[in-house]
């Protein structure tokens, strides 16, 4: 059961990456970054104008897996803060959790990680292949 669950968790990041390197939404579980509009949509906020990269950030309190911190913030070209949001939010599963998307308004992904980075790195490697592959098309 648990692999099928990862196997159709990387499907559905595949076919996302797919929309990203068409332009616009990037969903992750309940993530979701949209590039390359007016409005770059850093999860939980707008990123102002002139906004370079958005850096999203949940993990669990390391003494209460039911909390968990997400962050979202904005940054400039030279990572100067233009905005962020945390909040706090309570999950039932009391997993440990942490999850990490870094990615610019072009839509290039700079980093992405969680608690089971093999999936990740296999995920990575997806996105450079889809990626390239839509750049050798041009």
């Amino acid at each position: 059961m648990k692999s099928i669950t990862v196997f159709s968790c990387l499907i559905a990041m595949a076919l996302c990456l797919v929309n990203l390197t068409q332009g616009e939404l990037f969903h992750v579980n309940d993530v979701t970054v949209e590039t390359k509009t007016n409005n770059f949509r850093c999860d939980r906020i707008i990123c102002p104008p002139h906004t370079h990269r958005c850096v999203v950030t949940k993990k669990t309190k390391s003494k209460d897996l039911t909390k968990v911190s997400r962050k979202n913030v904005c940054l400039s070209a030279k990572n100067a803060v233009l905005q962020k949001s945390k909040t706090e939010e309570t999950v039932n599963d009391g997993k440990q959790l942490y999850f990490h998307l870094d990615i610019e308004h072009s839509g290039k992904v700079h980093a992405m990680t969680s608690t089971k980075p093999s999936v990740f790195q296999k995920l990575k490697k997806t996105v450079v292949d889809k990626v390239q592959a839509v750049k050798n098309k041009f």
